[in-house]
């Protein structure tokens, strides 16, 4: 079929139809047509660097290199073919290598704007961020509007704590392209570290993105699943965190605790990654779906062939969702759930999985588009990764006073909480704090985190900061360091949380009034730990005071918190996955009874 439709193009012009089929992301129509193309040209550079670009983007690196190495061999010196030698490297996560690519291709190419754009994402991948704005700096003297460039650079300010520049950057970035949907949710996002939030202004902020980016659909979509409501399930779940990656970690309990015979999983794994966690994900899914890099129209295909009944997006308004193509409703039932924080905003997202702690039903869900679904024992179910190091001894001990601490996310740690954290220290003699954050690696972060500590009397010495661990082994054996982790507000820590409590450390949290502020508490609800959940500010420092004026209390959590937490609600699959299969049979049949009805009317 694709071969008769290249003759056909072949009269008029194959070449414009290959390259318009590369740029709407029909990748195996645009394969087929630059091959066609290079039977009759194979020594053709732009051919073979265009096939070899469109095979990295389907993962067939061994043959994209293939195409990008002849390439290079008929013109050693072109640019543009060595920085896509170097998105070759990159993709494969091997970046000292793309970093010599990018840089070789400035070398011959100064102006090449791809390639001082890839390098600052690499400088930012090695926490090198002067680097990294320096190379973004150029790329927008080559590109003064490129939304792509503000939208990097913007990330940047916002992930090393300068918020405000960082949203500015995001909204200049939008401007320049009002029809990229992907940036105005990673706005959305980080609308949610402001040290103060509406949550009205923020249901409008998700309506507006509905309003821009959603699809029309003037009539219901008509879907043809079998209305059976006992039936097995396919249940689809869609991602781009399918790989190391905190949302992995409380997803992955449920891939593993499904019921085979009840439920048939499939997963759209929307990421160029692949590691152990990819590894592990694919072999527990019953059906796995690579859709990175795939253009919206291929993953409505793949979710329509499928017939999946209940489509579950793990990203909300996080990097590279997909929520554009669920505004078109490619299943008949669409939840939301974990990997954020708020609506996602979109009519055609059904329900939103909760718990009654981190949304309060007296609260009737004003502020979402989706209908709130509550699961009994909490929304969330843990499960620690394989060989971490085991529980060390609590520090002050040997060291003679309390260490606390807190490996939340830079942008996080806002004015409030660190004038929070300073009346702790203040209060709790001799006290320390050990910070670490993937943001700390910028100076200026650094100097601004020790200057605000200063302002409420804390000193640059009592204050230990750490750069990011690539490892989570290395990650977690810091928490030896720390008798006392300190939640964020209005952010609660959600993976950093349980993490600290596996480890030994308790947490203490500050309950909010909205969801990101109350997973905190919705964590030692299930954990059974509610001491540790404050009302107040003032309730907060009274209870961090309490245990760490408690040597006992101190030995006692740390010795027993990581048994207490394994044989919780909070990491109880069997548990938690009946009540999610319930919910999801309920949604199911809910869905049958109502289109039986219409179709019947």
């Amino acid at each position: 079929m694709i071969n008769q439709q290249c003759e056909e193009i072949e009269k008029n012009d194959l070449l414009a139809f290959a390259e318009k089929m590369h740029a709407s992301g029909d990748l195996i129509l645009a394969e087929t047509s630059y091959r066609a193309l290079l039977e009759k040209n194979s020594d053709s550079v732009s051919l073979n660097h265009v096939l070899g670009s469109v095979l990295l983007d389907q993962k067939r690196y061994e043959e994209a290199a293939w195409y990008l190495r002849k390439a290079s061999e008929i013109d050693p010196g072109n640019a543009k073919i060595i920085y896509s030698m170097g998105q070759f490297h990159h993709r494969q996560l091997e970046h000292d290598e793309a970093q010599r690519c990018y840089e070789s291709a400035i070398e011959i190419q100064p102006d090449l704007f791809a390639a001082y754009n890839a390098l600052a994402t690499i400088y930012g991948l090695h926490r090198d961020y002067y680097k990294a704005r320096k190379y973004i700096a150029k790329a927008i003297e080559i590109k003064p509007n490129s939304s792509i460039a503000h939208f990097n650079l913007g990330i940047l300010q916002c992930e090393t704590g300068n918020l405000k520049d960082g949203l500015a950057l995001l909204r200049r970035s939008i401007c320049l392209d009002p029809t990229n949907s992907l940036v105005h949710s990673t706005l959305l996002l980080f609308l949610h570290y402001q040290p103060l939030l509406s949550k009205e202004l923020l249901y409008e902020e998700h309506c507006e993105w509905q309003k821009k980016h959603a699809v029309s659909r003037d009539e219901p979509v008509q879907h043809r699943n079998n209305k059976d409501p006992r039936r097995r399930l396919k249940i689809g779940y869609i991602s781009p965190d399918m790989h190391v990656h905190s949302v992995a970690y409380f997803f992955v309990s449920i891939l593993k605790s499904h019921s085979k015979s009840e439920y048939e999983t499939f997963c759209y794994s929307d990421s160029v990654i692949d590691d152990s966690m990819t590894a592990t994900l694919r072999t527990l899914a019953d059906h796995w779906r690579d859709i990175g890099l795939r253009n919206d129209e291929y993953v409505l295909q793949c979710i329509r062939d499928d017939e999946i009944d209940i489509l579950i997006d793990l990203a909300g308004h996080t990097g590279d969702n997909r929520l554009k193509a669920l505004s078109s409703k490619p299943a008949p039932v669409q939840v939301t759930y974990l990997g954020y924080p708020n609506t996602t905003g979109l009519d055609s997202i059904d329900y939103r999985l909760t718990d009654i702690w981190a949304d309060p039903p007296q609260e009737k869900g004003r502020y979402y588009s989706e209908k709130l679904v509550y699961l009994p024992d909490g929304f969330l179910c843990f499960q620690a990764a394989a060989n971490l190091p085991d529980v060390a001894p609590a520090p002050f001990n040997e060291n003679g006073y309390i260490t606390f601490g807190s490996f939340n996310n830079l942008q996080k740690m806002n004015i409030n909480t660190i004038a929070l954290w300073a009346s702790v220290l203040n209060i709790v003699p001799n006290s320390r704090i050990v910070l670490k954050a993937r943001g700390l690696g910028d100076k200026n972060a650094r100097q601004r985190i020790t200057k605000e500590f200063s302002q409420f009397g804390v000193a640059r010495e009592r204050i230990k900061i750490l750069s990011y661990e690539q490892k989570i082994t290395d990650h977690l054996m810091i928490y030896s360091l720390i008798d006392i982790a300190l939640d964020t507000f209005p952010y609660n820590g959600t993976t950093t949380t349980c993490e600290a409590l596996w480890m030994g450390v308790p947490v203490i949290t500050l309950k909010g009034d909205m969801h990101l502020s109350r997973v905190g508490e919705s964590i030692m609800q299930q954990a059974n730990l509610i001491d540790l959940i404050a009302e107040t500010p003032e309730n907060y420092i009274e209870i961090v005071a309490g245990i760490a004026g408690n040597p006992d209390l101190l030995n006692h959590l740390r010795g027993n918190l990581r048994p207490h937490v394994r044989h919780s609600k909070l990491m109880d699959a069997k548990s938690f996955i009946s009540h999610l299969e319930l919910t999801y049979r309920e949604m199911w049949r809910h869905y049958c009874e109502n289109t039986s009805q219409v179709s019947q009317s």
